[in-house]
């Protein structure tokens, strides 16, 4: 799950601010350090102040482990899902490279 995502699902469950919604219209798989900023702006809006990307990155993280755990995820979907949702789109991530091979 991606920021964007995220703020559609809060909107959807009732949640609203001015930053949330700008970052609901944001393009789905935006890197989360180009939404950082708005991400933090929507959370102190909504009064859930020191939330940062990272933060939340590992709360995504949490909630693909406990889905795997429960079941609703395989360990293998799982496992693709944390690395694409989280591993790569972490805003301190090394971008994998291919070690000069072409």
């Amino acid at each position: 799950m991606d920021l964007v995502q995220v703020a559609v699902d809060a909107l959807a469950s009732g949640l609203d601010s001015p930053a949330l919604r700008l970052l609901a219209g944001e393009r789905s798989g935006t890197p989360y350090r180009e939404l950082d900023f708005l991400f933090e702006k929507a959370a102190d809006e909504l009064g859930c102040g020191g939330i940062d990307v990272e933060k939340a990155t590992f709360i995504v993280a949490r909630d693909i482990t406990a889905r795997i755990v429960s079941g609703e995820l395989t360990e293998a979907e799982g496992g693709r899902r944390i690395y694409q949702e989280v591993y790569l789109r972490r805003p301190w991530a090394p971008r994998p490279t291919t070690c000069g091979l072409s």
